[in-house]
């Protein structure tokens, strides 16, 4: 089952976009191949719903982890056979053998140029070939729990090619091979033998996708996360951190049954758009299999992910930031509604109304959502005073969490560590003074 988000979400969270500053994709593509690099996409953008296919890829990872991350085939012959490939379309004996003809009297003529190249190429195909099915032998040998399958890797892939380099083998020669030679090998490898080359070149953009992933994961330290089912409920993060924040700090983010909403709150620059950004991205690689930023992880597979943190007005619209806002709740609101599985992220509702109208809103949105037990929500806000209701009215699912600002005289600091309980730390008038903005304005000479 395919798991739901939306373009908002992906924005927010900086998930998507090979050119994109910190990335998370773009974290992850070290890729070698475009056709890696396609694979990689792919994967990135479709994470899963369910338990099976999201454990399949983490054992699958880890395998790769596990027997090394250099990517195993020649480069440049990889270049030079997809050139000389070219296309999909099988050729036959006669087509092979007309157009080595034709080379070679090209050649005779005095223009080798083009039967050299074709030449180049289709040995660089049977070396890459070669390469290919040999570290496919030793893998299979090290794969002890059939993780090979997951890339459609089983023995009737090793006999195909292993028949084709036999084949090959018997047409070879050392120096000036043949005319007859050529259009035989170039028969089998582009005719009787093309989907087997086809199967080569899927295999390699696969493991290039997932070489990438684990050489990151390796190198960052990230760990699998252990999908569960979705009727437990359950998020347990330890040490969870931001993927690209370089000396990201480490912090829990916990749900269970009994407690499903997360109620933040915290001076600015104390951390809360950071550490909800880093739990939304965390959500996303776990359904997608991929390791995580964490010490350790657990999760309730869950049906998506949205979030609400950098919603904009839209002027062509003729939408106000604070109905851009009602908007994108209502959105959520829809989902949740027709009985969803969701991990939801607020980060400062409302910002684009009155106190008053904010401190309503965001206590009855609250309250509201937060009786959707099938759901996790994360919900941030500088009203602090919204928590205190929400405290005295004892609702027992909901946990209160805040990121403390520690005063040096009139500086602040902060420890980005996630505490427990309700912040009641507002900084603005000191960043103001700080700044020396008062002092500016006052100055007529200035």
């Amino acid at each position: 089952m395919q798991f739901i988000t939306d373009k908002q979400t992906l924005e927010d969270l900086n998930l998507p976009g090979k050119y994109k500053k910190n990335s998370v994709f773009s974290l992850f593509n070290r890729t070698q191949t475009f056709g890696g690099e396609r694979v990689l996409e792919t994967i990135f953008s479709t994470p899963y719903a369910s338990v099976e296919p999201i454990r399949q890829r983490t054992e699958f990872i880890a395998f790769v982890r596990q027997i090394g991350t250099g990517f195993p085939i020649d480069l440049d012959d990889l270049a030079a056979a997809q050139l000389y490939h070219q296309s999909d379309v099988k050729i036959s004996a006669f087509y092979s053998f007309a157009k080595s003809l034709r080379r070679r009297t090209f050649r005779m003529l005095g223009t080798a140029q083009e039967d050299t190249l074709f030449q180049n190429g289709m040995f660089a195909a049977t070396r890459m070939l070669s390469q290919l099915h040999l570290w496919l032998l030793d893998v299979k040998k090290r794969d002890k729990n059939d993780a090979l399958r997951y890339v459609e890797v089983d023995n009737d892939v090793l006999i195909e090619q292993r028949n084709l380099l036999e084949f090959l083998s018997m047409h070879t020669e050392r120096e000036d091979p043949s005319l007859f030679s050529i259009a035989k090998m170039d028969y089998l490898i582009r005719g009787k033998y093309n989907h087997v080359l086809q199967q080569a070149f899927r295999i390699i953009y696969n493991f290039d996708a997932y070489i990438s992933i684990s050489s990151v994961a390796n190198e960052k330290g990230f760990q699998p996360a252990l999908a569960l089912e979705a009727s437990s409920r359950s998020i347990r993060i330890e040490d969870g951190y931001h993927a690209t924040m370089p000396k990201a700090i480490g912090n829990p983010m916990d749900y269970d049954s009994e407690q499903n909403l997360t109620f933040l709150t915290g001076a600015n620059m104390a951390g809360k758009s950071t550490y909800m950004k880093s739990f939304g991205i965390l959500i996303y690689l776990a359904h997608l299999g991929f390791p995580v930023p964490a010490k350790r992880m657990e999760f309730a597979v869950r049906d998506g992910l949205y979030t609400s943190i950098n919603v904009s007005d839209d002027l062509s619209m003729g939408q106000s930031h604070y109905y851009a806002e009602v908007m994108r709740v209502k959105q959520v609101a829809q989902e949740v509604n027709k009985g969803k599985k969701l991990v939801i992220i607020f980060d400062e509702l409302f910002k684009g109304t009155n106190v008053k109208d904010a401190f309503d809103a965001t206590l009855a949105i609250t309250q509201a959502f937060q009786a959707h037990k099938d759901c996790q929500f994360l919900i941030s806000t500088h009203i602090v005073e919204v928590g205190e209701k929400l405290r005295d009215q004892h609702e027992s699912n909901i946990r209160f969490s805040y990121l403390p600002t520690i005063m040096q005289g009139h500086i602040p600091t902060y420890t980005y560590q996630l505490e427990s309980g309700i912040s009641a730390d507002k900084h603005g008038m000191i960043l103001i003074e700080k700044e020396g903005i008062l002092t500016l304005l006052e100055n007529k000479n200035a």
